[in-house]
């Protein structure tokens, strides 16, 4: 059996620790870009692995195609052959979406980043493994350029949960709108005074589910904020899962 197969199988016990660990650093950059670090310190274990579900599977699919390459292409040429593939396909896939969304720096930028998870676990698991099957002075070089990657963990998962905040702002469909009960009504305002062109009107309030904990629901006005200290944030209530009517 190939040597770094026995210490990938070896290493599986420390898997859940890692995405335990990912996914609050994702979770907290998420709250944290909204202004609702409070949030993070009610949230289980459980809320903290269903949030990061999405970046779960962008890092397993890194690792899934870092594997391919290096338990099937086994010859020098073969192994730079299929990195050369990968590198290819996520071109592809890069020139593809900006055929769909627009050719513009703004959109490359989005694109590129969008695939950060998966490049770099890829680069990661390949630099393993290299260093698992070699010996000596190759082995430090490939666990040196390892530990210096690491560093960027934090840095590039921490924007992915930005940029779900990010995405929750701007109205994205993935944050079910909530209406509510003749109760709920009692306690929760749907409408707002707002004033533009020196005219007041009532502006209905965009509520969405933002997180659960037990029976209890937090909600977030995407439209409306307040400022507290200085700093803008939006207005957030937690109200009795009862008092939801419906959730679209």
């Amino acid at each position: 059996m190939n040597n770094s197969l026995k210490h990938i199988i070896e290493c599986f016990a420390i898997i859940p620790l890692i995405i335990i660990g990912l996914g609050g650093v994702y979770y907290y950059s998420f709250y944290d870009a909204l202004g609702l670090s409070w949030i993070f310190s009610q949230g289980s274990i459980s809320t903290i692995l269903l949030s990061s579900i999405p970046l779960f599977f962008k890092a397993v699919t890194g690792l899934i195609l870092a594997c391919t390459i290096h338990f099937i292409f086994f010859k020098n040429y073969e192994y730079f052959l299929g990195i050369l593939i990968i590198l290819g396909v996520f071109c592809g896939l890069t020139l593809g979406s900006l055929v769909i969304y627009g050719f513009n720096w703004a959109n490359f930028f989005l694109i590129i980043h969008s695939y950060s998870v998966i490049v770099f676990t890829f680069i990661l698991s390949i630099i393993l493994f290299l260093a698992l099957d070699s010996n000596g002075a190759e082995r430090f070089i490939y666990f040196g350029t390892l530990s210096f990657l690491l560093i960027f963990i934090e840095p590039i998962v921490g924007s992915q949960g930005k940029d779900k905040a990010e995405q929750l702002l701007s109205g994205s469909g993935q944050f079910s709108k909530v209406s509510f009960t003749s109760e709920g009504l009692k306690t929760i305002p749907t409408t707002l005074e707002v004033t533009k062109n020196d005219k007041k009107y009532d502006e209905d309030i965009d509520w969405r589910i933002l997180d659960m904990i037990g029976d209890k629901v937090i909600i977030i006005a995407l439209n409306h904020s307040q400022n507290i200290n200085g700093k803008k944030k939006q207005l957030v209530r937690i109200v009795d899962y009862k008092n939801i009517d419906n959730i679209y």
